[in-house]
């Protein structure tokens, strides 16, 4: 879908990535993880367009992307329904009450942003993403607000809308064990100048995954080894 190659970005004299280069591939989720300050986020925006100034090259192949933010962006004066309608207006009405459904918002679908819980509007802002119906979805710590068990709640509620849209999805977090229970394929990057130090790949699907599995455990391991 969309390859990396040997991208680089300096801000003047300093080097914030140095030669990167990876692949998202259809319906694969790809966790990015790495020390605070490492570009992470930089990285994301070279990706979705929103910065061209660098080196290297990206071979697009899904056209538009779709981004979760750390903030969830909501419309204050628009109810939960009209966010997600927000940006296609072209939905069908059932569609949009399914997915409200799917993220776990029934009963909220009239509800303003200011009458809901932070877990619940960034539910509402991952509905929204999703309804845009871009092939590849970006993510920037889009749980770095809530608590570890809610947190784990929201993976759960986007591995099963992931799995009906089939869509690709590129998150950054800082969270080892999220990225454990999302990725297909994780990118543990280092400090500044950021390179990737290694690529690894969970081969057990979504739905079976537990943080007491072995090969999770020596992942986790593996990844705390590399971060220190």
């Amino acid at each position: 879908m969309i390859k990396i190659k040997n991208i680089s970005k300096s801000f003047d004299d300093l080097k914030v990535i140095n030669d990167i280069s990876f692949e998202i591939e259809k319906k694969e989720i790809v966790c990015i993880l790495g020390p605070s300050g490492c570009g992470k986020s930089t990285l994301l925006n070279i990706i979705a367009g929103l910065n061209k100034d660098y080196l290297g090259t990206i071979e697009n192949n899904v056209g538009k992307i779709s981004y979760v933010f750390q903030e969830d962006r909501l419309l204050e004066w628009k109810t939960v329904y009209e966010n997600i309608q927000f940006v296609n207006r072209n939905s069908e009405k059932k569609d949009i009450l399914k997915l409200i459904k799917e993220i776990g918002l029934e009963d909220f679908e009239n509800s303003y942003p200011r009458e809901l819980s932070g877990g619940m509007r960034q539910r509402c802002s991952i509905a929204r993403a999703f309804n845009f119906k871009a092939p590849l979805l970006i993510m920037d710590e889009p749980f770095k607000s809530l608590d570890y068990t809610l947190s784990l709640q929201m993976i759960k509620k986007l591995i099963k809308v992931w799995e009906e849209r089939e869509n690709s999805i590129l998150m950054v977090t800082h969270n080892i064990d999220q990225a454990l229970l999302l990725g297909n394929k994780l990118l543990v990057l280092s400090k500044k100048p950021t390179i990737l130090l290694e690529e690894i790949k969970i081969h057990i699907p979504q739905d079976k995954r537990k943080l007491t599995d072995k090969f999770l455990i020596d992942t986790r391991n593996r990844i705390i080894d590399l971060l220190i």
